[in-house]
């Protein structure tokens, strides 16, 4: 995934790149490294977030999906 592409997904969801840290449990640093292409960003990340893409599924419905409460 390029950096655009990411930034264009975290756009379409509706994120920030905290919110999408928070989301992945990871370090904002991290997401803020893949978005400047200074890391790749992993396969399990690409994948999860195109089939988020694809089938229209919000952060909330992902939660849900996989019978998962948020983190607060």
């Amino acid at each position: 995934m390029t950096a655009d592409r990411l930034r264009d997904i975290i756009e379409e969801l509706g994120l920030s790149q905290n919110a999408l840290a928070r989301f992945l449990q990871v370090d904002p640093r991290t997401v803020r490294r893949w978005a400047l292409d200074e890391l790749p960003v992993p396969i399990s990340v690409v994948l999860a977030l195109e089939l988020m893409i694809k089938y229209k599924v919000s952060v909330e419905r992902a939660y849900a999906i996989a019978n998962l409460e948020p983190p607060e």
